[in-house]
């Protein structure tokens, strides 16, 4: 059981690590979205959400059941407000979620769903913090591993690099 908690720490943490990314990169996605939302001072509201997810981040690596409680609260939010939102007839056609774009639909409430379960599952099963050397190990390749293919990606898109797929 504690190696399915794992994963799933491993998991969300890296939603969070590119969805920080996505808000830092591109934060005017987030605040169209959040003007969608009807949501006042969408620049200030999409700075606070950036703060979010890098906190949730940081605790994640540092304290997982302070990362996973956090990071519930979070997606609980985000999904009521995004349903909100498509009930009362609005559309987003991109959550500004992640480094691609993804629309808001049953998709999106069925992955932050996925997402609640691994954090309560974090919750659950004890885990290490980052003062053991095996987290820490697991934490810095992990995160080393999603900056470099977030910039992979992005360099990708902006013509510097080729990607070709494999045959």
């Amino acid at each position: 059981m504690s190696l399915i908690a794992m994963w799933f720490r491993w998991l969300v943490l890296g939603v969070f690590i590119e969805a920080a990314w996505a808000h830092l990169v591109k934060p005017s996605r987030l605040e169209s979205v959040l003007r969608i939302m009807a949501i006042p001072h969408a620049r200030a509201v999409a700075f606070a959400v950036t703060v979010v997810d890098l906190l949730i981040v940081s605790l994640f690596v540092l304290g997982p059941a302070s990362g996973a409680a956090l990071a519930i609260c979070y997606l609980v939010i985000v999904s009521v407000g995004v349903a909100n939102t498509l009930r009362a007839g609005g559309r987003i056609v991109d959550c500004g979620c992640s480094s691609k774009p993804r629309p808001a639909d049953r998709g999106l409430f069925l992955r932050n769903a996925l997402l609640g379960f691994g954090s309560a599952l974090v919750i659950a099963v004890p885990q290490p913090s980052i003062a053991e050397p095996a987290a820490w190990l697991g934490t810095m390749l992990f995160v080393l591993y999603s900056i470099v293919r977030h910039w992979i990606r992005h360099l990708s898109r902006r013509g510097a690099i080729l990607v070709e797929a494999a045959a």
